[in-house]
């Protein structure tokens, strides 16, 4: 296991720290190995770059794969 992987899942609060306010929100997570690895949740454009970069980190140690929340459900999404 990586040094990544120390059991908990690194989470991105955006947008508050910077006093930014931005109704439309999302949440997005990282699957590696069947398991969900790092999620973030706030405005949009904060989330799908930070969701990304986790990815770029992460696929060094094998395949991922986003899932976003819609509605209670994950679903997988693919970025533009």
């Amino acid at each position: 296991m990586s040094a990544r992987g120390g059991g908990h899942l690194p989470n991105l609060m955006t947008g508050a720290a910077n006093g930014r306010r931005n109704p439309m929100t999302e949440s997005y997570r990282l699957i590696q190995g069947g398991q969900p690895v790092a999620s973030v949740h706030g405005p949009e454009e904060d989330c799908r770059r930070e969701i990304v970069h986790y990815a770029m980190v992460y696929i060094e140690d094998g395949p991922v794969r986003i899932e976003r929340k819609v509605g209670k459900k994950w679903e997988p999404w693919e970025h533009e």
